[in-house]
């Protein structure tokens, strides 16, 4: 994606790869204007404690009046069945259906038990030929309270909650939204809004 984005599109140093961490290092403090992280990409971490040092490197790069939007899901432990999703498209010549499966995390404490277990097949089909190609992995599982916790401890805050209509929403104790957060000096948050 990084070739394609610089051959393309001519981003040449604006686009790099880094993990979720170590990411700031390579962005001026207070520049970044608007952050993104789409559904559930931040649950990639591997505990809190790199959940917290993720947000507190967005909070170093964000400019003060800038935001962050996380769009994460909710856990309510021991609540939730198993799903799964079912994706198709097609395009020149070439179908792909991807079905993936999730299995909610266990409980509260630990990262093997916080862990939601994802399993993913890709069908590609291109005439008559077919490849399919499988993955699993892990995401961790917060709840609202764990979720609420570690953006306190990061030093950002809350400055809205959003549906993918961009509706004020609050998924309550489970579910998907998008979290907008910001730093504590944020012009709606000094205002006491």
């Amino acid at each position: 994606m990084i070739r394609y984005a610089r051959r393309r599109h001519g981003l040449g140093s604006a686009v790099f790869v880094a993990g979720l961490d170590d990411f700031a290092q390579r962005i001026r403090p207070g520049s970044i204007g608007l952050a993104l992280c789409p559904i559930n990409s931040i649950r990639h971490v591997a505990s809190d404690a790199e959940m917290i040092r993720h947000l507190r490197a967005v909070a170093r790069v964000l400019h003060p009046g800038g935001v962050y939007a996380v769009g994460i899901s909710l856990s309510a432990y021991g609540l939730e069945a198993p799903t799964e999703d079912v994706w198709r498209g097609s395009r020149a010549g070439v179908g792909v259906k991807q079905i993936v499966s999730y299995t909610p995390a266990a409980g509260e404490r630990g990262a093997r038990r916080r862990a939601e277990n994802v399993v993913s097949v890709l069908e590609v089909r291109r005439g008559r030929k077919v490849d399919v190609r499988s993955s699993s992995y892990s995401l961790l599982s917060y709840s609202r309270g764990q979720w609420e916790s570690v953006i306190g401890r990061s030093g950002l805050r809350v400055l809205g909650i959003v549906n993918e209509q961009s509706r004020n929403f609050d998924p309550g104790a489970i579910g998907y939204a998008i979290w907008v957060l910001a730093r504590p000096e944020h012009p709606l948050l000094s205002e006491g809004n």
